[in-house]
């Protein structure tokens, strides 16, 4: 058990050590299932998502062309479809980047990131960067709308 679940400075005073360990211990295996969890769960959207696309935008390649008013319709559903995915990953790399900064304070009250604390001469934990695919999610879902958006147009060029 790490020395500094020993001091009382800055912790709770009913609470001992071991009960200390413990809290932080169910704080990081649950907290790690989330991370699991949230993660598949994005994939798991993203592909949904860029299957929808897909399968939108097969349909829009093939006769007959479609009304002006039907393709406004689709093009819309469309933007509301990509904006809610949008939103849900955004809402996902909140969330994510909280868990991030609760593992940091978990690390450092278990003197993972302290040098010498469990290793001799480097710390336990190494040195790391948050890295969220956000931005990768958000590029995909930005590519396939436009994607649905282009055959949208070229279906009406069908007339």
């Amino acid at each position: 058990m790490p020395d500094n679940l020993d001091d009382d400075a800055g912790s709770a005073p009913l609470m001992n050590p071991e009960r200390r360990f413990r809290a932080l211990l169910m704080l990081y295996e649950r907290h790690s299932e989330l991370l699991q969890f949230m993660s598949r769960h994005d994939l798991q959207m993203f592909g949904g998502y860029i299957t929808l696309q897909l399968a939108l935008g097969g349909w829009l390649a093939q006769p007959p062309a479609l009304t002006l008013e039907a393709r406004i319709a689709i093009g819309v559903i469309d933007a509301a479809m990509a904006s809610l995915a949008a939103a849900l990953i955004q809402m996902a790399y909140r969330r994510r980047k909280e868990i991030s900064d609760l593992f940091e304070n978990l690390n450092e009250a278990l003197e993972f990131t302290r040098e010498g604390a469990y290793l001799r001469g480097r710390s336990l934990w190494p040195e790391t960067a948050f890295r969220p695919w956000r931005r990768w999610y958000l590029f995909g879902i930005s590519l396939a709308f436009a994607g649905v958006l282009v055959l949208l147009v070229l279906n009406g060029s069908r007339t």
